[in-house]
């Protein structure tokens, strides 16, 4: 172009210097990602029925809950899942052994049907987690290490929902445990954005209690000055055992979870809740490095 220096190439053999071998620099996935539940490397797992429809093509996410639920779960991993392998902003795959930053965020639009604490109303719940196995995310047949955390709305006050939190994890040979949380605080369930800390004692030689945890906190939206909630502050969860904690040395995988909290009869309206989740990671695919060494 008009005014610009040219380009002065090294013509030396072997000479890199100003490449990047290998890497699409151009199609970069930098900042938040979208994690659209009809992605073509999506997995998905529903082994309670849990989920009847969802649709996409607005831009939003909007799952229906099935009308008839009669195998509820306290679990997320019981729940609708769907699950895919996690990538770097660069397409990388993601593995135990390498380090990794991952953040996400559960945005909450809107949830309409019948939803409440009363008797065969749906209690809605819904969030994201890290799992090891590549397929069978509830662990029905081989037990699967995971983290999840999201809500639960498990009332209808006005038309208006209430929020609580609700997180899981792997604990004790294939065993699973859950936290719920007391209310949120009304206005502010918009936004449930997630640190995750996992690493480095994982993997099948170095995993350890208390190296994988997760930490949620509550917030409103931007038109609302992103009000921290004060019912419930920011909460961690573990995975407390070494026999519980990851041991893979592969891909971690990153799923979205949509069930009811409550069984149904089909005597109410389904819900229909419609959410848009995200996420944004960074790894090095050097390692975690630290030998101590000098």
């Amino acid at each position: 172009m008009v005014g610009e220096e040219p380009e002065v190439r090294d013509r030396r053999p072997g000479d890199f210097s100003r490449q990047l071998i290998g890497k699409q620099t151009s199609h970069a996935k930098h900042g938040w990602r979208r994690f659209m539940l009809s992605d073509p490397l999506i997995l998905v797992e529903d082994p309670s029925s849990m989920v009847s429809g969802v649709v996409e093509s607005t831009g939003n996410t909007v799952v229906t809950l099935t009308d008839v639920i009669g195998s509820s779960s306290e679990h997320p991993t019981d729940y609708a899942c769907y699950q895919m392998p996690l990538t770097d902003a660069l397409g990388v795959p993601v593995n135990f052994l390498e380090p990794f930053v991952l953040r996400t965020m559960c945005e909450f639009i809107s949830v309409t049907g019948d939803f409440d604490d009363s008797a065969n109303e749906h209690d809605p719940a819904f969030g994201f987690g890290i799992g090891q196995n590549a397929t069978d995310i509830d662990g029905s047949s081989t037990a699967n290490k995971f983290l999840a955390t999201g809500q639960v709305i498990y009332d209808d006050v006005g038309g208006d929902p209430r929020f609580k939190r609700l997180q899981g994890y792997s604990s004790g040979s294939g065993s699973k445990t859950r936290v719920l949380s007391s209310a949120l605080t009304s206005n502010t369930p918009a936004l449930a954005i997630s640190n995750w800390y996992i690493g480095p004692s994982v993997g099948s030689s170095n995993a350890d209690a208390n190296s994988c945890r997760v930490t949620t906190t509550f917030f409103d939206t931007s038109g609302n000055s992103y009000a921290k909630n004060t019912n419930v502050n920011a909460h961690t969860s573990t995975i407390g055992n070494d026999n519980d904690t990851y041991s893979s040395d592969n891909n971690v995988y990153l799923f979205a979870w949509f069930g009811s909290y409550v069984d149904t009869n089909g005597t109410a309206d389904p819900a229909v809740v419609t959410v848009r989740f995200w996420y944004m990671v960074n790894h090095n695919i050097d390692g975690w490095r630290g030998t101590g060494a000098a």
